[in-house]
C-alpha cells in the first residue's frame, strides 16, 4: 500500500482593528443662579413720608459650575444704579465670593440696597438695576456663561395715600351735606356733555347723561367751603362709563397740593376709596384717566 500526503500552501491575511474614541475637552462653565430666576421686581408703597410696607428689596442667589475648577473661582458684583451716590447703600453678603478649587457652588449670596435711592423724587417712580457678575480664574479650563452672568431687578414706588375698597356703599359710610360746596370743572374738547361742576354734587339725575361726560379724561376740583376732615370719597358713573384710573390729590389752600397716588378701577357703576389714614383738607382734585366706555 503507498499513500501520498500533498500539502497547500495557503495565503495568510493579518487584520488591524482600529477604535476611534472621541474625548471631549474638560470644561468648567461658572454662572450665577437666582432663588427667584435672574429677574424679579419690588414694589414699595409710599405716603406721608413714610413707606407702608415692609419689605425689603433683598436678592437671593449663588454662584454655580457645571462641573469642578482646579483652582479657585472668585467673583466680583457691579451694580449699574440711577446714581453713584446710592452705591454705598448696597450689601452684599458675603463680601468676599468664592467657590473654591474642586467644589461647583458659592452657597447663597445676598444683595441689598436700601430705599433711599427711591426718594430722589415725590412722585412714582420705576427703576431698573442691572447686576453683572465678573469671573476670575487661574484654570485654563474655566469659561464665564456671559447669559447668565447678570440678574434685573425692577424696584418701584408708588405713593398711594388711598385705596378702592368697594362698588357699594360701606357699612358705617354716612354721606355730608354739601351745601356751600363747589366743584371747579377743568374745560375740554373731549366733552360731549357738561351740566357744569354743581351737577356732580346736587345728588339729582337729569337723564341719562348727568353731570360731565367725555371721550377724554376729566379732571375737577371740589371745593367744601372749610377744611374738613375726611376718610374717603365715593364717584357714581352713569351706565359703567367708569374711568381706568383715578388720581387724587388734597390742599388746604388751593395752591399747594399733596398728591395721594393714582388707582386702577373696574369697569362699575360706582367706586368707593379709602384714605390710607384720615386726611384734613378743603380742596380734593379728581382726574379720571382714560374711560371705560
Amino acid at each position: 500500500m503507498r499513500a501520498t500526503v500533498q500539502g497547500y500552501n495557503m495565503p495568510s491575511i493579518t487584520l488591524e482593528a482600529k477604535a476611534l474614541i472621541k474625548k471631549e475637552a474638560y470644561v468648567a462653565t461658572g454662572f450665577l443662579e437666582g432663588k427667584v430666576g435672574n429677574k424679579t421686581t419690588f414694589e414699595h408703597t409710599y405716603f406721608n413720608g413714610e413707606f407702608k410696607d415692609t419689605e425689603r428689596n433683598l436678592y437671593t442667589f449663588s454662584v454655580q459650575l457645571d462641573r469642578p475648577a482646579r483652582k479657585d473661582v472668585k467673583v466680583k458684583l457691579t451694580t449699574e444704579v440711577v446714581d453713584d451716590e446710592y452705591l454705598k447703600d448696597i450689601s452684599i453678603t458675603p463680601a468676599e465670593i468664592i467657590i473654591p478649587a474642586g467644589e461647583k457652588t458659592s452657597g447663597d449670596i445676598t444683595w441689598e440696597i436700601t430705599n433711599d435711592f427711591l426718594l430722589r423724587t415725590s412722585d412714582d417712580s420705576s427703576n431698573t438695576l442691572n447686576i453683572t457678575a465678573v469671573f476670575e480664574c487661574e484654570d485654563p479650563v474655566f469659561v464665564q456663561e456671559e447669559k447668565r452672568s447678570s440678574f434685573t431687578l425692577n424696584i418701584n414706588k408708588y405713593i398711594r395715600g388711598f385705596e378702592h375698597i368697594s362698588y357699594k356703599r360701606p357699612s358705617g359710610w354716612i354721606e355730608w351735606a354739601k351745601q356751600g360746596w363747589s366743584v371747579d370743572v377743568e374745560d375740554s374738547s373731549d366733552f360731549y356733555q357738561n351740566d357744569g361742576g354743581g351737577s356732580l354734587i346736587d345728588g339729582d339725575s337729569k337723564g341719562i347723561y348727568e353731570g360731565i361726560c367725555s371721550d377724554g379724561d376729566i379732571s375737577f376740583t371740589l371745593d367744601m367751603g372749610e377744611e374738613k376732615t375726611i376718610t374717603g370719597v365715593c364717584l357714581d358713573y352713569i351706565y359703567y362709563y367708569a374711568p381706568q384710573n383715578v388720581q387724587l390729590s388734597v390742599s388746604s389752600d388751593g395752591n399747594t397740593w399733596n398728591y395721594l397716588g393714582k388707582v386702577a378701577t373696574a369697569d362699575e357703576n360706582a367706586d368707593y376709596y379709602q384714605f390710607i389714614e384720615p386726611i384734613t383738607a378743603r380742596y380734593v382734585k379728581f382726574d379720571l384717566l382714560a374711560s371705560w366706555g
